[in-house]
């Protein structure tokens, strides 16, 4: 999608994963209306606005800048899941935007992270009452600037990671194997 300095809406109602390609716009909607849709980066995207996501998945293993980032998952899905790239070392997975925030929302459900994540500006990171945020082993999710996390409580599977500069966290408990929160 490039639609230059106007907005875009998309909608889609399958049950699988659509693919956003390299996109440009002012602001960008994405809806996935079914709780089976998802949605994947296919090229970096930018954006002057806000870039809005609603899906059950979103797979980025590209780089998203935008003013405002946000992200939530369809009310009755079985959570958020945010996967991103899976080469150690890349900077694979990025969403930036060093100026304002980065929210990560679950309406229901848990917020599942896999891979190598990377965020640049104020990241929160927000799961309902009674649901974790749960880290994938092997994953390492980078907040390059603050972090907020409220929820449940963070999970951290094998050597699964979450950083923040700072972390400042309001949950009930952190649950790791071998995996660290700083």
């Amino acid at each position: 999608v490039n639609a230059g300095a106007n907005d875009a809406f998309v909608t889609y109602s399958g049950t699988s994963t659509a693919t956003m390609n390299t996109s440009n716009a002012n602001d960008m909607t994405l809806i996935a209306t079914d709780n089976l849709g998802a949605f994947a980066t296919g090229g970096n995207s930018t954006f002057t606005g806000t870039l809005d996501i609603t899906a059950n998945a979103l797979t980025n293993t590209f780089a998203l800048e935008a003013n405002i980032i946000n992200v939530t998952n369809n009310v009755g899905s079985t959570g958020l899941n945010i996967n991103g790239g899976v080469v150690a070392g890349a900077s694979l997975g990025t969403m930036a935007n060093p100026a304002t925030v980065i929210n990560l929302t679950s309406v229901a459900g848990p917020i599942n992270f896999t891979g190598i994540l990377d965020f640049y500006g104020v990241t929160n990171i927000n799961a309902p009452t009674g649901q974790d945020i749960n880290v994938a082993n092997n994953s390492l999710i980078t907040g390059h600037d603050a972090v907020f996390v409220t929820g449940n409580a963070i999970v951290l599977s094998g050597n699964g990671k979450l950083i923040g500069a700072p972390l400042i966290t309001d949950v009930g408990s952190i649950v790791n194997q071998t995996g660290s929160v700083t």
